[in-house]
This record gives structure tokens, C-alpha cells and sequence, in this order.
């Protein structure tokens, strides 16, 4: 009988601490608060997956709007200050020329990051003996919010998602995970 309430315990902690997310690595809510304008700058591509960073910077811009707290720069002004400095790629841009942009555009912070999966990974699961395929789609990115008057990063983040389905609900869920604590910092 004890035995049985152990492993009912221990099973109950492992729920718990599955279903917690971890708290972003910086996260200077009083400096977050101040911020209202932002840029989010093209991520990194992911290790092997030319691309990723792209659209990951996609899945990012649309979950800022979804939070309405903030006020985006269009991506279309970004891109064209972009062409004028001659940066083509997130792998060029270090934090003081992100600083440097984000003067330009007038934005309080900028957003850049990194990919850092972005894969299919197929398994099989068996049932009654018979072999089922399993696709899973997982996107993980890293985050960085600078404040653009100090240089000083106020939010880095990482996280992940995955998906059964493709890679479009994975990063969803991922970039959902890294600005879910941002509404913690909310004015």
C-alpha cells in the first residue's frame, strides 16, 4: 500500500514538473514595462535548416501582435533600412548594430534571436504488433529583447514547441512559450 501511494505521488510530481515551463534567463520586468515600440530583427537559421530563421521571425512578429501590448515596426520598414546598411542576413547583425537599427527606427527595444531546431523527426510506435509511423515537427528558438538607450539585454528567452501536424503549429506553440511571460511584465 505504501508503495503504491509513492508511485502515485512521484507520478503526480512528474506531471507538474512536465507541464512547467522555464523561466526566461533575464527578465528586467521594470525596464520591460517602459517598452511599447519594437522591431523584431530577422532570427538566426537554425543548424542545417536554411530558412528557419525566417520564418520563425514570421511566427515571433505574429504572436507580438496577438499580445497587443506592443507596437510593431512593419517588417517592410525594416527590411528596406536593412538594404540601405547592406545587411542581408541575422547571422551579420551583432547587438550594437541591432542597437543602432533600433535607433533608427524609433523603437524602444529590438528582438533578434536564433534558431536553434527546427526538424521532422520520425519514430514508429507499435500497436497490437503492427508498426505506426510518427511524424513530429519541433521548433525551438532562443529570444533576446535589447533596450535600445542602453544596450542592456531586459528579456532573453528560450523555448520550444512541437507538433504532430507540421512545423507552423510547432512555432506557434514556440514563440507563444517565449513571450507568454512578457504579459507578467505588463504595465
Amino acid at each position: 500500500m505504501k508503495l503504491h501511494i509513492y508511485l502515485v505521488a512521484i507520478l503526480a510530481m512528474a506531471a507538474i514538473l512536465v507541464g512547467c515551463e522555464p523561466e526566461p534567463e533575464v527578465m528586467k520586468t521594470e525596464l520591460v514595462q517602459g517598452v511599447e515600440r519594437v522591431a523584431v530583427l530577422p532570427f538566426a537559421d537554425g543548424p542545417g535548416a536554411h530558412g528557419s530563421g525566417e520564418t520563425v521571425t514570421g511566427f515571433i512578429t505574429a504572436e507580438f501582435v496577438n499580445h497587443d501590448r506592443f507596437h510593431l515596426v512593419e517588417r517592410s520598414e525594416l527590411k528596406t533600412l536593412m538594404a540601405e546598411r547592406d545587411l542581408q542576413s541575422a547571422d551579420v547583425i551583432d547587438a550594437s548594430e541591432a542597437v543602432e537599427l533600433g535607433r533608427l527606427l524609433s523603437v524602444d527595444a529590438v528582438v533578434t534571436g536564433t534558431v536553434s531546431q527546427y526538424e521532422k523527426e520520425h519514430t514508429s510506435i507499435y500497436a497490437y504488433a503492427t508498426s505506426i509511423p510518427v511524424t513530429t515537427y519541433k521548433v525551438g528558438a532562443t529570444l533576446r529583447m535589447i533596450d535600445v538607450a542602453t544596450g542592456e539585454v531586459i528579456y532573453a528567452h528560450s523555448a520550444h514547441g512541437e507538433s504532430g501536424s507540421n512545423y507552423t503549429q510547432a512555432g506557434q506553440q514556440a514563440a507563444d512559450k517565449l513571450l507568454n511571460p512578457l504579459d507578467t511584465a505588463a504595465p
